[in-house]
């Protein structure tokens, strides 16, 4: 059964291991069930981007800890939606750029995947290193 989760998000995963031709990963680990990857650099200068099951971190271990659970949750969201996530992710980020105005903060923040990554992270803050989230036991 777990198996069928990480071949569902591999789609995803797979957009990320292409990534990896343009972020030149500086550092590679597996991680609680999670392909962690520290770029060198990243295109858009997030903080964090997952996908399926494979989590970019640009900055340090500092940054590693604040964003893991909310990274987490993405994944977790890769699993659940499969190759539906990122067109589901996308259209709803457009739909909503449009109706805040082009306002990219406000249509980010309200992306339903992103609200409940954030909710989650502010739920369990300290989970960071511990990761194993609820809905995995």
């Amino acid at each position: 059964m777990k198996a069928l989760k990480y071949i569902w998000a591999l789609p995803g995963t797979v957009l990320g291991l292409l990534l990896c031709i343009i972020y030149l990963p500086r550092r590679v680990r597996w991680f609680d069930g999670c392909l962690e990857i520290q770029p060198r650099w990243m295109i858009t200068g997030a903080v964090a981007q997952t996908f399926g099951w494979l989590i970019f971190f640009a900055r340090g271990r500092e940054q590693v800890v604040s964003t893991r659970v909310h990274e987490r949750v993405h994944v977790q969201q890769a699993f659940r939606w499969g190759p539906l996530f990122y067109p589901l992710y996308v259209g709803h980020y457009m739909y909503l750029w449009v109706k805040y105005r082009f306002v990219y903060w406000k249509a980010y923040t309200s992306i339903w995947a992103e609200k409940e990554a954030y909710s989650f992270a502010a739920k369990y803050p300290t989970n960071a290193w511990g990761t194993k989230l609820p809905e995995e036991k």
